[in-house]
């Protein structure tokens, strides 16, 4: 050591590794903050999901049954019109024809055809029981037609009411694969977005649908 250069400071060496293990701590504890943090968004995510997919569920079952009590009613006053109308002498095989035509006019009056209930309306009744019979006959028939439209428009049977209630439950029941992949990065940080595309099944560069319980199993398995 020259002359002119000035000793070391002891107390400087002794200090270097006590401040270094103090960096140390402190960056420790960092990194168990911020992991503690993700774990508990991890958390709130998968619970919300959760909540969210039960909340679909019991919205579309409860859908599904009224549409069914709602076609099931309408099944029903449909059967008891055509009992109605065979009381009244008008055959099954004539109500199906009449139906599959459709030909009610707007004003609620049957068009001419050459079916038994427009014959009166044509020719005058020869007897008057009979064309009364005949014109209750066909006033039933524009309420079963007037039903059967009704049932067409609003009413599905239960196969179609199942069909349709299907359809806004499945879509409750997934999500875009651009949202559950914004999802995942949040939870699985450290991997790409084309690695968690690859574990949704999202094949190429358009967009799909994954299904939820997939993306909360991927959720899952990150936590």
């Amino acid at each position: 050591m020259s002359a002119n250069e000035a000793p070391a400071d002891p107390a400087a060496v002794k200090d270097t590794p006590l401040r270094n293990n103090t960096k140390a701590r402190d960056k420790a504890s960092r990194v168990r903050d911020s992991q503690r943090a993700s774990r508990a968004r991890k958390r709130e995510l998968v619970e919300s999901l959760r909540a969210r997919i039960a909340e679909y569920e019991r919205q579309g079952v409860q859908a599904t049954l009224e549409m069914q009590q709602a076609a099931r009613a309408v099944a029903e006053e449909n059967a008891q019109l055509r009992k109605l109308l065979a009381l009244r002498g008008v055959g099954q095989a004539e109500i199906d024809a009449f139906l599959q035509r459709g030909e009610v006019t707007h004003t609620g009056q049957l068009a001419p055809t050459h079916s038994r209930a427009a014959e009166p309306q044509l020719a005058g009744p020869p007897h008057p029981i009979a064309h009364s019979r005949n014109v209750a006959g066909g006033q039933a028939l524009v309420g079963a037609s007037v039903v059967s439209d009704q049932t067409k428009a609003a009413g599905p049977t239960c196969s179609d009411a199942d069909s349709a209630a299907r359809l806004p439950l499945r879509s409750m029941l997934e999500t875009p694969c651009d949202n559950a992949t914004a999802i995942l990065v949040q939870v699985r940080g450290d991997e790409s977005e084309v690695s968690i595309r690859k574990a949704l099944g999202c094949i190429g560069p358009g967009s799909c649908v994954v299904r939820n319980t997939k993306l909360l199993q991927l959720m899952e398995e990150a936590g």
